[in-house]
């Protein structure tokens, strides 16, 4: 039950955080746009690094069409809070339509379906029942280190996070306590893949949101570090995030991860 309703957040999270919006045939006109290819459709958008600052447009085969830097993504997103389409997805009609050519996207489902063979039943064993093997109980297990105060940690990261902001005229961020659940999940993920893509492979934040992820060995350390880093840097004092949730953990080797999540 507890894996469910933690699967039940994350999910609310995911919807939370994917701002969406209409394309039309003007929304890139006079923003800085880098055209490569005039003639290919663009099929989707996506960033090669994390943080993202430059979306690039990609065709069907891989290739590069195109780029728009990441600040002129954020004053569309300001532009357009809501609508139905994923910007991975607008960001490509928009892009075709801004070169007045037009292609087919991808959905954010995919497009491709795998069905998968049934399961063919076998045959029953004949012969004499097998004998069962003696059960030895094994020693139960060692007991695990105990894990400091997480969550006293983390609200530490979140008062030198807003002290950061204070200094740079910003407002203070708000606690979240479905962000912060979720960075406790990721905070852990990140210790055995230190990576903002998950284990099965996904990613948690989407266009609109923000992760910085660290594994210094104090508050102090991690904020400064992320402070001297010019991407966390950006996403620390973005005035377009108003939440965040902030996850730790410590590893059986004695290493400290931490995950910072932001959300409008």
């Amino acid at each position: 039950m507890k894996k469910f309703l933690r699967a039940m957040l994350i999910a609310a999270t995911l919807l939370v955080c994917a701002v969406t919006a209409y394309a039309s045939s003007s929304e890139l006109e006079g923003y800085q746009v880098a055209v490569n290819d005039w003639d290919t459709p663009a099929v989707f958008a996506g960033g090669k690094d994390w943080p993202i600052t430059t979306w690039y447009l990609y065709a069907e085969d891989g290739s590069v069409l195109g780029s728009i830097p990441n600040r002129t993504v954020m004053e569309l997103v300001k532009q357009h809070p809501t609508g139905s389409i994923q910007w991975e997805t607008w960001l490509a009609e928009a892009f075709n339509e801004y070169r007045q050519i037009n292609g087919t996207v991808r959905t954010g489902e995919g497009s491709i379906v795998q069905e998968t063979e049934p399961v063919k039943p076998q045959p029953p064993k004949l012969g004499p029942p097998e004998e069962k093997e003696p059960v030895i109980e094994a020693a139960p297990p060692a007991a695990e280190p105990e894990q400091p105060d997480a969550e006293a940690l983390a609200l530490e990261v979140i008062r030198r996070t807003n002290a950061e902001r204070e200094k740079n005229g910003l407002g203070p961020l708000i606690t979240d306590e479905a962000l912060m659940e979720l960075a406790m999940i990721r905070a852990e993920e990140v210790s055995y893949k230190y990576s903002h893509e998950r284990p099965d492979g996904s990613r948690v934040v989407h266009l609109g949101c923000g992760e910085n992820v660290g594994a210094k060995a104090t508050p102090e350390k991690q904020v400064s570090s992320w402070m001297s880093s010019e991407g966390h840097r950006e996403n620390i004092l973005l005035d377009w995030y108003s939440s965040i949730g902030v996850g730790y953990y410590q590893a059986d080797d004695g290493s400290t991860y931490w995950v910072q999540v932001f959300a409008p």
